[in-house]
């Protein structure tokens, strides 16, 4: 279902140049959400539900997550109405004089959301925002990073991943094709995820933009174990040895034989003494 939502919102989106969130879901459970777009720009901005006084583009991806009806009015006047299924994309360009503000209303499933914001169409008004992902090893010092597009990095199970932005962004995280989280970001935004497979596909959307980490491998064992301090060098080859123990068995042969010789000496000698005594 999730993975049918996604190719739902980019196919039809991108037949107008606004890319909605994949996957995103606002907070609160809402039915829908809305990623405004400049077009010519590719510029995107999130658009808050019951938002007021937010710089927003004014060309509207309005993505269902519920089927009902719907309808759409711009400064009191309605200017659509039809019924939508789960997943569907729904788009709304208003005339509304940049720098100027203009009021929507969208009423779903007899639920009205207000939306008094403020045109724009510079680029200058996007959202700055970025995503950082560092991995650590439970119980270890040690971590390793990974950046946007990177496919088959050597990774550990505990993610970090950081979400910054400077005005309100839906986001999501997606893991393996499920919506693992979701919510709304502003600022600066620490989330904590633990992995259990072996490889893993990360996609994090953040308002318009899509950050893929895809094939990551997973190590279950610490990197200093593949990479630590290599064992000390031997003392003796094998030839050296074999060549240690024979010169100990010839020098023992000869301690043998010298002290046999010794030994001989000392009895001849005694011999002679005792006979001289008789």
């Amino acid at each position: 279902m999730k993975g049918t939502l996604v190719l739902a919102v980019i196919g039809i989106a991108a037949l107008i140049m606004i890319m909605p969130v994949s996957g995103a879901q606002p907070p609160g459970n809402e039915p829908f959400f809305i990623v405004s777009g400049n077009g010519g720009n590719s510029s995107f901005l999130s658009v808050p539900l019951n938002s007021s006084g937010a710089n927003v583009f004014t060309n509207w991806a309005i993505t269902f997550l519920e089927n009902g009806s719907y309808s759409i009015s711009y400064n009191g006047s309605t200017v659509m109405t039809g019924y939508a299924d789960a997943g569907q994309v729904v788009n709304q360009s208003f005339p509304a004089p940049v720098g100027k503000q203009f009021s929507v209303s969208i009423t779903f499933r007899g639920t009205s959301y207000t939306f008094h914001d403020i045109a724009q169409d510079s680029v200058s008004f996007a959202s700055t925002q970025s995503v950082t992902v560092v991995t650590s090893y439970p119980g270890e010092n040690q971590f390793l990073a990974v950046s946007s597009g990177q496919q088959g990095v050597l990774l550990y199970p505990n993610w970090k991943i950081t979400i910054m932005a400077d005005f309100p962004e839906n986001f999501s995280i997606m893991e393996n094709g499920g919506l693992v989280k979701s919510g709304t970001v502003q600022g600066t935004l620490a989330i904590p995820l633990i992995l259990n497979s072996s490889t893993v596909s990360i996609q994090i959307s953040v308002g318009g933009k899509v950050y893929s980490f895809d094939h990551e491998i997973i190590t279950s064992i610490p990197i200093q174990k593949y990479y630590g301090p290599p064992p000390p060098s031997l003392e003796y080859t094998l030839s050296e040895y074999e060549y240690g123990i024979a010169r100990a068995f010839v020098a023992s042969t000869f301690a043998i034989m010298i002290s046999l010789f010794t030994a001989r000496k000392y009895l001849l000698e005694r011999e002679k003494r005792e006979a001289i005594r008789i």
